[in-house]
């Protein structure tokens, strides 16, 4: 077996996008890409016989570092508020889907996430640290680079 030296992935050498734009001082991320398998029980059978697929969900949670004149929501990213009666929700329904890849620090693709959309946000300010951004969202799919 090759020895994983120089191949290990590091937060150091991987970059975060969305949409082709970097994702401002991010400092982790993580996506989830589940089955929902459920048992096949039947009659004269005591163990289960099988385990069916009967969706598939993908989640992905990143944090970053607070940026002053920066947000998820001044990107274009989330849906935002307006002025007028009803605007938010108008904005949230005409939002577009998300690109979300991670490349390697030479620039190769990891993997692409489709269809992701911000479902919250949340930031916290504490004395004596720097503040930080949670993100979470949904998506359709996840793709590794060898799927593509």
């Amino acid at each position: 077996m090759a020895s994983p030296r120089g191949r290990v992935l590091s937060g150091a050498r991987c970059a975060v996008l969305l949409n082709g734009q970097p994702v401002g001082w991010a400092t982790s991320i993580e996506v989830r890409e589940q089955w929902d398998l459920r048992p096949v029980k039947v009659l004269d059978e005591v163990e289960v016989v099988s385990h069916e697929p009967v969706g598939y969900t993908v989640t992905v949670n990143m944090g970053t570092l607070t940026l002053v004149d920066e947000s998820m929501k001044s990107a274009g990213f989330m849906p935002v508020a307006g002025r007028e009666r009803g605007s938010r929700l108008r904005n949230a329904l005409n939002l577009d889907e998300l690109t979300l890849t991670c490349n390697d620090y030479d620039g190769t693709l990891l993997w692409v996430v489709l269809g992701v959309k911000i479902g919250s946000q949340n930031f916290s300010v504490d004395s004596g640290n720097l503040s930080a951004t949670r993100v979470d969202c949904v998506a359709r799919s996840v793709l590794e680079a060898f799927e593509m």
